[in-house]
């Protein structure tokens, strides 16, 4: 459980669609929602546990049911407690029994019986079945991807690259199955749309939206992967590939950068102590010459704090002051930044700059 403005408040949020959408239990373990313009009560007695995604929240009652937000309301998923249970974005999964459940925001349906391993990615579900056959769900279809246990497998945010049992690399996206190379292959990444790897030749090689590039003829001394962005060192440079484009970001090796989880940014300190951001285009934008605190990214949106404690919001290649005073404590989800003031306030900021502010009662928060 993640904490965000103080260990009194447990805070929870998903986002649907473009309507801002946000969640959070108080000390009492009762459930509420902000969408957009107000905040509601989700059931009248308290909950167990929660998980959330981007077009749902999930969470167990005290009657061991598994429940779903539905509008403004809840639905039961499932009568019993399940032993496990997971979202990424708009989509669930959960066990009961030893089998495989899923929920896409529509249909509530049975996956797999017995599955020997599964894993939830945002728009996709890799598992295995009781045989140990790897197989996904994607867009409301379940593939077959090969009838015998692969060799080793990595999977992505939308994509599933493996090293098959009969030793050939392939990738599975798209909703379509290719093969990448006749053998099998020792070093590759995965990432959000793309796959990285190095060929039986030494060959640094991407694939991103189904065609296979050559990055560079050698090996990169050290590369990072994040969404679909590739930074790399090689020849004493620091290069990014984004959306089928190569370009250098510095002339020099960069030491460190900052990658966020669930984002499509990344940062990193130059040797002239600039704070830059690598945006969604692939280019760079200095932010700050002064140490930002509380790096916070979600997709394309990046806040920090500001010498001042102010929150700095960085989007489409321009940042902006949107607090305009000294914040507690703050978070980026979605398309929604939520802050905590020093006046026990919690302030949500919508993503067309709307703001909703709640004066909170400390004594129940």
């Amino acid at each position: 459980m993640r904490y965000i403005f103080t260990i009194l408040l447990f805070v929870f949020k998903i986002s649907v669609n473009a309507q801002s959408f946000y969640a959070f239990k108080d000390t009492a373990n009762f459930l509420y929602t902000y969408d957009g313009n107000q905040i509601k009560k989700m059931e009248d007695r308290a909950i167990k546990t929660y998980k959330f995604g981007t077009q749902f929240v999930a969470f167990v009652t005290q009657m061991d049911e598994l429940k779903v937000s539905f509008g403004s309301s809840s639905r039961v998923l499932y009568n019993n407690m399940p032993t496990d249970y997971q979202i990424k974005r708009g989509l669930m999964i959960y066990t009961f029994n030893n089998n495989l459940y899923k929920y896409d925001g529509k249909k509530n349906d049975l996956l797999c019986i017995n599955p020997q391993k599964y894993i939830l990615q945002d728009s996709l579900i890799y598992f295995q079945d009781r045989i140990g056959a790897p197989r996904v769900y994607c867009d409301g279809v379940t593939y077959n991807l090969d009838q015998l246990a692969e060799r080793d497998s990595k999977i992505g945010t939308n994509i599933i690259a493996y090293n098959s049992y009969a030793g050939q690399f392939k990738v599975f996206m798209n909703g379509k199955l290719k093969r990448l190379e006749n053998y099998t292959v020792d070093n590759y990444s995965v990432a959000t749309n793309l796959v990285v790897y190095t060929d039986r030749n030494g060959q640094f090689k991407i694939v991103y939206k189904r065609r296979s590039i050559t990055a560079e003829l050698i090996a990169p001394l050290s590369y990072q992967i994040i969404n679909d962005m590739v930074i790399y060192e090689i020849n004493g440079i620091t290069k990014v590939f984004k959306d089928g484009n190569i370009s250098q970001i510095e002339p020099y090796a960069i030491d460190d950068f900052k990658l966020f989880q669930n984002s499509f940014l990344a940062s990193y300190y130059s040797r002239n102590n600039e704070y830059k951001v690598i945006t969604e285009k692939g280019n760079t934008i200095e932010l700050t010459r002064n140490n930002p605190t509380n790096v916070s990214s979600f997709d394309n949106v990046l806040c920090y704090k500001d010498v001042y404690g102010h929150l700095i919001k960085y989007e489409n290649q321009d940042t902006k002051d949107i607090s305009k005073e000294v914040v507690s404590n703050f978070e980026v989800f979605a398309n929604l930044v939520v802050y905590s003031t020093g006046n026990n306030e919690i302030v949500f900021v919508n993503n067309d700059g709307k703001i909703f502010r709640k004066r909170l009662n400390w004594q129940k928060f």
